[in-house]
């Protein structure tokens, strides 16, 4: 079955956060994980590519970290390393970089196909996780607006990261011309979703009610 694990938010360097990464490859149910990691929002930052492939080795994985804008790969070799890999891992950052690299080697496409045939288990982290979602409020623009913004619609829904953050309480009167529901999920929490589109969500390691955290109905 394939697996969305969808992060609100948080920084992988800090111990209390790692629950949400572990409960992931833990749902791959082998051992061995081969880490697919894209750290494309951040404009392919190097340091946080190797922070990152540091971390999941640490937890007993094989990484490549996959640099999009630096990559001489074929767009037929990247789907193929995305095909053979047990997790693809999009990191935080700039969602509209993300969406707009992920379209321009067609990504999106083997996304879908990764989560609903093949059973994958992808991760995201803020706008890792954006992309995900048929729609996000995102703050991608350089004024630091916030705006909503269309993703892959692996997952039906309009999707809220750091929602701890009181500028991102716009997202309730934003949401209004959408008839979808809004899911907010802060820093140290997650949303999983299978590939039925069942959801649960998680704060703090513990599970707990959508409703009442995350989930408003529209």
């Amino acid at each position: 079955m394939g697996k969305i694990f969808a992060i609100g938010g948080g920084s992988f360097q800090k111990e209390e956060y790692h629950w949400m990464e572990e409960m992931a490859l833990a749902s791959c149910g082998k051992e061995n994980i081969s880490v697919l990691f894209f750290p494309c929002a951040s404009y392919d930052d190097q340091g946080y590519g190797k922070r990152m492939k540091k971390h999941l080795r640490k937890m007993g994985c094989s990484v490549e970290v996959l640099r999009l804008f630096h990559t001489k790969k074929t767009i037929q070799e990247i789907h193929t390393m995305m095909k053979e890999a047990d997790v693809i891992y999009l990191g935080a950052g700039n969602m509209k970089v993300l969406k707009d690299k992920l379209i321009e080697i067609q990504a999106d496409e083997i996304l879908k196909e990764l989560f609903f045939k093949e059973n994958k288990i992808l991760i995201g982290n803020s706008a890792g996780t954006n992309v995900f979602f048929a729609y996000a409020y995102s703050d991608w623009k350089e004024d630091g607006s916030f705006c909503i913004e269309e993703g892959f619609h692996l997952v039906k829904g309009i999707f809220n990261p750091h929602a701890q953050d009181e500028k991102r309480k716009g997202i309730l009167e934003a949401a209004k011309p959408y008839d979808l529901s809004v899911y907010n999920c802060k820093d140290n929490g997650m949303l999983v979703i299978d590939d039925t589109g069942k959801i649960s969500a998680y704060l703090e390691g513990k599970e707990i009610s959508l409703e009442s955290l995350y989930f408003l109905e529209k």
